[in-house]
């Protein structure tokens, strides 16, 4: 392999080495930049994972000569930056002169904190209707099962949500303006729910919350009333055609044992 070597743009700084996007950035959708920005200040709550240079796309288009060359000279300590895959690219989010340092040094690939803001799946989405209120026009059930008679729920796609998970999530989408309530058939290509209705009402029943409240059963989750805003919509419910709510929540999904 021929040795590597920077381009010097001026006596301080060189060329990128890597493919380059001055754009990237200003097409982060609003929703995916709490996350991209909780990488960078916390990169070690992010996975970690190996990349090819060649598969990794800068956001600076200059890093500092003599920086890079200094973290060239030492070995690989850590992962060496934050990078995240959005728009069918992996950016570079913080960390260019450590990762060009390694590029220098001759390495193949590098070792980074990952984190994926690509499109999620609407997560938050599940479980049972339970009951139709014509005269309001809402729909009662459980939007989210956790535990069923004590054990964890796994849904028809193999996905267990935590009751801690379940409860700051529902903290959050209940703080929202709207509350998104979704058809679970219609969801925009980004990722994003098309408003369908509204989560009027939503309790989170976790097993502590559950003995708190003097309560028992057999599930615990979330429990909300939705309502539509059409009676086409409505109808679906009543009809049975319908069985689970969409709610405007996404989540990213964590392989465990």
């Amino acid at each position: 392999m021929a040795e590597r070597a920077l381009e010097a743009l001026d006596d301080a700084t060189s060329r990128m080495p890597l493919a380059y996007d001055g754009e990237a950035l200003g097409r982060v959708r609003p929703d995916q930049m709490p996350r991209m920005l909780g990488a960078i200040t916390h990169p070690e709550n992010q996975v970690t994972a190996t990349f090819s240079f060649d598969d990794l796309t800068a956001i600076q288009n200059r890093v500092d000569t003599a920086k890079v060359t200094d973290l060239s000279k030492g070995e690989a300590d850590g992962p060496a930056g934050v990078v995240a895959g959005f728009n069918g690219k992996t950016y570079i989010l913080d960390g260019h002169h450590r990762i060009i340092g390694r590029w220098l040094a001759g390495d193949e690939e590098v070792t980074v904190r990952y984190i994926d803001l690509n499109p999620r799946s609407n997560a938050m989405k599940a479980a049972t209707v339970l009951k139709v209120d014509d005269s309001l026009g809402l729909v009662f059930g459980w939007a989210i099962v956790c535990k069923e008679d004590g054990e964890d729920h796994f849904d028809t796609q193999g996905d267990h949500i935590p009751e801690e998970v379940m409860l700051k999530a529902a903290s959050d989408f209940m703080g929202e303006v709207e509350r998104v309530g979704a058809d679970m058939h219609v969801w925009a290509d980004d990722g994003t729910p098309i408003k369908t209705g509204s989560v009027v009402f939503a309790w989170p029943m976790t097993t502590e919350i559950a003995k708190a409240m003097g309560f028992s059963g057999r599930n615990t989750g979330l429990m909300i009333a939705y309502k539509p805003d059409d009676d086409a919509l409505l109808k679906r419910f009543r009809d049975g055609i319908y069985t689970g709510f969409s709610i405007g929540g996404s989540a990213t999904k964590e392989a465990v044992q």
